[in-house]
């Protein structure tokens, strides 16, 4: 399931010289918020992974597979409510296989809410 254009929006976007980074807006009104909490929504860590890899997938233009979460630490709970639009950044590395590890951050201002590593692999054979 594709969340951007419905769960979350790209409002800026750059690249970085490592990466890539992004202020995404959340929608608070999307459905997954109406049952994760009712009246009290915070983003499912779920969620934060397939945002940061559909960001991967439209900085490389492919669609990588997600082999392995080698670290993932949720440090302040995502509420739409409260920081409706959160910086993304993406540190990435790749071989000559079109692997990919990856290194993510989602934050607003001086609260990080995630801390991401992640290894991707090229999907292109299967």
């Amino acid at each position: 399931m594709k969340l951007l254009n419905d769960f979350f929006s790209i409002v800026h976007s750059e690249d970085t010289p490592d990466g890539c980074g992004y202020t995404l807006r959340l929608n608070a009104d999307h459905a997954i918020f109406q049952a994760h909490f009712p009246g009290n929504p915070i983003t499912p860590g779920v969620c934060i992974i397939q945002i940061v890899s559909e960001l991967l997938e439209l900085q490389t233009r492919q669609k990588p597979e997600l082999r392995n979460i080698a670290n993932v630490k949720f440090l302040n709970i995502l509420s739409p409510q409260e920081h409706p639009e959160v910086q993304a950044e993406i540190r990435l590395a790749a071989d000559e296989n079109g692997n990919y590890k990856i290194k993510a951050a989602l934050k607003s201002g001086d609260t990080l809410f995630a801390q991401l590593s992640i290894r991707y692999a090229d999907d292109s054979e299967s």
